[in-house]
């Protein structure tokens, strides 16, 4: 259990670090220099190579300490580098087009899962009795591949763009930027990230608990009730890019959608409260869409909360938005304990309509006029911002 718990583990605790890290807050003041493109660079690419190793180490060892420190590698090498991979993101997209761009970073990641965990579970039946080698050492020779791609990329980019000037230092004459502190981005961000952790415990307790459930219910096997499941990741890939058009332009766009996919998910628990394997599936296409209405508009709203782009707290902002809803989704297993243990699978799920409905009044006042025009002051600091 301690081998399982330990990649969540260390994701939860390395993403907040890195954010940090990314924003310049890891200086004995709290306002250290901010990383610089060529730094974050080697950061994603330590991070990429840090799960690769972790994953070659959990298919060649069978000593316990070694699979802890694998699973704590993989969690911290994961953490370092989505958060990077966000903050570019957030850095050279305009802030109209970020969800559109957040759409498509998701749609790519909810592919990678989706592709992963089929492949993993045929290399693993290659052989009887159980092959963990293949898909661990398949992962790690896609990390490696992922690090050759990605160098060969940074050469033609290079070659192609050698006007631009990589480095990120300060110009003499460039704009003064500002600076607030993490613990100010916490406490405007405070609402939305506290509904991101109560939506992806709920979503925990779904993952925990439906297969169970069908299992004594239903009488369906693993492979039947992970094909169910299933029908979550299909709609939420289809359905990131979408969300993410639809959220582009003015943040009220991607305020409305986020609170429109708590709503959905009102119907979707009630769906799955019915029990029939038809309401299910319904329920879990709806639920996979109001994933995506929730997760990605969240990250711009979190950058305009934060105090938009006058801010450097992007690194910071990607680093709540990936810890609150992994922190909650690890909370799934727990929370199923409580309540279907308690309950019975149908009536958690009437009492999740009713947990989602307060994180909806939690965060309903986003939408109203008051909130729209109120600008968040941030905290100016001595800092430049690059000029092109």
């Amino acid at each position: 259990m301690a081998v399982l718990a330990a990649q969540p583990l260390a994701y939860v605790v390395f993403s907040p670090l890195a954010g940090l890290l990314l924003d310049g807050e890891g200086g004995s003041n709290g306002s250290g220099p901010r990383l610089g493109p060529r730094s974050s660079v080697i950061v994603l690419k330590l991070g990429v190579a840090a799960v690769g190793l972790g994953s070659a180490c959990l298919g060649t060892s069978r000593w316990w300490p070694c699979l802890l420190a694998a699973r704590l590698l993989q969690g911290a090498g994961g953490a370092a580098a989505e958060v990077v991979a966000m903050v570019w993101v957030a850095e050279a997209v305009p802030k109209e087009r970020l969800a559109s761009a957040e759409g498509i970073l998701e749609a790519a990641t909810g592919l990678g899962y989706a592709c992963g965990l089929p492949v993993a579970g045929m290399l693993y039946g290659s052989r009887r009795g159980g092959n963990a080698f293949a898909p661990f050492c398949a992962g790690a020779v896609v990390c490696a591949a992922a690090l050759l791609c990605s160098e060969a990329a940074s050469l033609f980019a290079r070659r192609r763009c050698s006007d631009i000037h990589e480095d990120g230092g300060q110009s003499e004459g460039g704009e003064r930027a500002t600076q607030i502190s993490a613990s100010e981005v916490l406490r405007r961000t405070a609402s939305v990230s506290s509904t991101i952790f109560v939506y992806g415990a709920l979503m925990g307790n779904v993952y925990a608990s439906l297969a169970l459930y069908n299992q004594h219910v239903h009488e369906l096997g693993a492979a039947q009730s992970g094909a169910l499941l299933m029908l979550i990741a299909v709609a939420y890939i289809i359905l990131c890019p979408i969300v993410g058009g639809l959220c582009d332009g003015p943040v009220l766009r991607s305020k409305l959608c986020l609170v429109s996919g708590l709503l959905l998910a009102l119907l979707a628990y009630s769906l799955l409260a019915a029990g029939a394997l038809l309401c299910q599936g319904v329920g879990l296409l709806v639920l996979g869409a109001s994933e995506a209405l929730v997760l990605i508009p969240a990250w711009p709203v979190l950058l305009d909360l934060a105090g938009g782009e006058e801010t450097e707290a992007s690194g910071t902002v990607s680093a709540i938005l990936n810890t609150s809803y992994l922190a909650g989704e690890g909370m799934g297993p727990f929370l199923s304990l409580l309540l279907v243990n308690h309950l019975g699978f149908q009536v958690a799920m009437i009492v999740q309509v009713f947990i989602i409905g307060l994180a909806y009044l939690a965060v309903a006042d986003l939408t109203s006029e008051r909130a729209c025009a109120q600008k968040a002051e941030p905290v100016a600091s001595g800092r430049y911002v690059r000029m092109p």
